[in-house]
């Protein structure tokens, strides 16, 4: 399980591949953003991420889960926060939000 932890969270990169096939499949973002336990506007935003500038089959931007994990660890690296601490943080909130959701 999957949960929004605000403006970023590594969770995103763990989904990446997931997004990429739901939204391959015509699934709708907010149909997406229900399966993965995320608010639609996430999914917009990791789609805006890894919009490769191309359509796909079904006459949609393109998305690319390479692209956009590619993107998402440039933005770590600027932050100065190397992905391995970001992971440990998310694998530390995520425990907490698991506990609260039982």
């Amino acid at each position: 399980y999957i949960s929004d932890l605000g403006d970023f969270s590594t969770a995103h990169i763990l989904t990446f591949p997931k997004l990429e096939e739901m939204y391959l499949n015509n699934e709708r973002p907010s149909d997406i953003a229900d399966k993965l336990g995320v608010h639609t506007a996430t999914i917009y935003k990791e789609l805006q991420q890894g919009d490769t500038g191309a359509l796909d089959k079904n006459l949609r931007s393109e998305y690319s889960a390479e692209l956009a994990q590619r993107k998402t660890t440039e933005s770590l690296k600027n932050r100065g926060r190397n992905l391995e601490e970001a992971a440990a943080l998310f694998v530390k909130k995520r425990k907490s939000v698991c506990f609260l959701r039982r």
